[in-house]
């Protein structure tokens, strides 16, 4: 078992795990470190990355980030196969 902080200056919340077929694990949530424009601080985007079975990032950032709706709270909460 491992802890590890994934994130930048700003909050970042994991919402969900998902262990996959080839032994990685991705993790799921929301983030305001890629808040593109600045905003209040109220903007969030939902984001994805990506570990090894060590909680080693596979790549190193984000492997997925996205702003669904501009200024809004956007979310990644279930990881699905």
């Amino acid at each position: 078992m491992w802890e590890k902080t994934f994130g930048g200056s700003k909050p970042d919340t994991g919402s969900d795990v998902l262990e996959t077929s080839d032994g990685f694990y991705l993790f799921g949530g929301s983030t305001s470190t890629f808040d593109n424009p600045p905003s209040s601080g109220r903007n969030r985007d939902m984001f994805v990355v990506k570990t090894n079975s060590d909680g080693i990032l596979v790549k190193s950032e984000a492997l997925w980030v996205m702003a669904a709706s501009q200024g809004a709270y956007d979310a990644c909460n279930t990881l699905c196969r």
